[in-house]
């Protein structure tokens, strides 16, 4: 996982990643604001590499997958929704794409019909991994002078029909447990030294 901006990862620096690791499969999660450099990028890393399957979630393209595939030639698939659930499986169904087209959430050029994935189950969801970044480099969303602030989702969905937002996270709310919502807050207390939480 880069984080581009929180690891001062330069374009140069992902290629060479690229270059040493060579990654089956890439993706990039992108809002439209992010959308133009993740198409750079793709288009960079498959002049050094044809092998690497690129794909694009996120915001911009569950809201217009057709149209991001064909503006992002070098994106082999876009995925809809969230892709806890299914991400195991497009890792499994590499290398074959007829069986890769037929995932629900993946669109790949000339799929006509396509829905968006949501997890049904928020319990079912691990905690995030928050041992595998570095949590100095990130400052929070509503910074206290703390030690550490975490984030914590305690629900996905939207209930309202803005006419300008796709609801990438679907429209029926969608609440985790109370004692789920309490032992992720436990655990970062614990393990993290958590110190402020942003709900």
């Amino acid at each position: 996982f880069i984080d581009m901006v929180a690891d001062g990862f330069d374009v140069e620096e992902v290629m060479r990643f690229v270059t040493k690791t060579k990654p089956p499969l890439i993706g990039f999660t992108a809002f439209t604001r992010q959308i133009n450099a993740a198409g750079t990028i793709s288009a960079q890393i498959k002049r050094i590499t044809s092998d690497a399957t690129i794909c694009v979630g996120g915001c911009h393209a569950s809201a217009i997958p057709a149209r991001t595939l064909d503006e992002f030639p070098e994106v082999d698939f876009v995925f809809c929704g969230e892709a806890e659930e299914q991400l195991l499986k497009i890792f499994d169904c590499l290398g074959n794409p007829d069986t890769l087209a037929k995932l629900p959430g993946v669109v790949t050029r000339g799929t006509k019909d396509f829905s968006m994935v949501i997890a049904k189950d928020l319990d079912k969801i691990p905690f995030p991994s928050w041992e595998e970044f570095d949590l100095a480099r990130y400052p929070g969303f509503n910074p206290h002078r703390t030690k550490l602030e975490l984030p914590m989702i305690m629900t996905r969905g939207c209930p309202y029909r803005c006419t300008f937002c796709c609801r990438v996270n679907g429209g029926e709310v969608r609440y985790r447990s109370v004692p789920s919502v309490i032992s992720e807050i436990e655990r970062n207390i614990a393990e993290f030294g958590c110190e402020a939480i942003s709900f």
